[in-house]
């Protein structure tokens, strides 16, 4: 039963750590060592300047993400917008020319 539980509690750890992007983090590290032609003579040293540059990486997407979404919302309500302007310009363009037809058929 208590190996039962730790292997429960594995589990979970693993799932919370894929589920954070920690294993993906490593994952790409260890590549990007495992590719280097010259390897480190501090590969600790290394991989954790590549984690921190994943990281400051991720925090700037994530902030990109953001302005992009408020850009895309602005631009939508914006487009929201011309679209509703041009659809009263069409009917009003469209009473216009229908009263015009009428008076000109009346005139006959």
């Amino acid at each position: 039963l208590d190996w039962l539980m730790q292997a429960s509690e594995k589990e979970e750890f693993k799932n919370y750590l894929e589920k954070n992007g920690v294993i993906e983090a490593l994952m790409k590290s260890i590549t990007t060592l495992y590719k280097e032609s010259e390897k480190p003579q501090h590969p600790l040293e290394f991989l954790k300047r590549s984690l921190g540059v994943s990281l400051i990486e991720t925090e700037a997407l994530k902030r990109e993400n953001e302005e992009l979404k408020l850009k895309y919302q602005e631009l939508r309500q914006k487009y929201d917008e011309l679209k509703k302007q041009v659809e009263a310009s069409e009917q009003s363009n469209s009473v216009e020319q229908n009263t015009e037809k009428a008076s000109a058929e009346e005139a006959k």
